[in-house]
């Protein structure tokens, strides 16, 4: 119930699920609110994330991850290769700093670029700039 509300009040797309020492292991994401509601558990509010996630069709997800330090290329190829909406970004320890999603990536570059940018991924070239939305 509390990850619901915590969706329906944010516009936070996933939560980083950690173990004891804070080390992201999994991640909890809107998605997984609709496996719920399509295994017939929406009326069980007070389920813990650990049993919506075993309702999963594949119980255990490669959580993606990048630090924060990495440049914006680095995270823009992982998130392009992996074709991922989002990556978890963690210190060298693996403890979570945070979430870098597309849509994160896609107001960066449209509307605080102040310099065209060009970015090559596995050999394309793709300009982003500042753009004129009048």
């Amino acid at each position: 119930m509390d990850a619901l509300n915590f969706f329906a009040n944010t516009r936070v797309s996933a939560i980083p699920i950690v173990d004891n020492d804070e080390k992201v292991v999994d991640i909890y994401a809107r998605f997984d609110v609709i496996t719920v509601a399509s295994k017939g558990k929406y009326n069980d509010l007070n389920m813990s994330i650990r049993d919506c996630l075993l309702l999963r069709s594949s119980n255990k997800v490669e959580v993606l991850t990048c630090e924060g330090k990495d440049s914006l290329i680095k995270v823009i190829r992982i998130i392009y290769r992996a074709q991922v909406h989002r990556l978890v970004v963690v210190d060298r320890n693996r403890k979570v700093g945070g979430l870098v999603s597309l849509s994160d990536l896609f107001r960066f570059l449209v509307f605080r670029a102040d310099l065209t940018t060009r970015v090559i991924i596995d050999e394309e070239e793709y300009q982003f700039g500042q753009m004129d939305l009048n």
